[in-house]
């Protein structure tokens, strides 16, 4: 059976997902993992389009009201 990671937040963006790529969050998505997640910067969050999979990352800041994922 596989092991899955309960407590990691998951978010669906629209963006194609790969390995080592960095996805800019729309306004709504930083809202919502950095304010009603209250995510620090380097938290850990699962990403997924329903295309490409689901891929772990690590978000970052961007600027005052911005924020990204980096793909691992």
């Amino acid at each position: 059976m596989a092991r899955y990671e309960f407590a990691t937040h998951r978010l669906f963006v629209e963006d194609p997902l790969a390995p080592d790529a960095r996805v800019l969050l729309t306004p709504e998505a930083f809202n919502y993992l950095a304010h009603v997640l209250r995510m620090p910067e380097g938290g850990r969050v699962l990403l997924f389009n329903g295309r490409d999979g689901e891929f772990e990352g690590t978000f970052t800041l961007t600027g005052k009201k911005a924020g990204a994922v980096h793909v691992a």
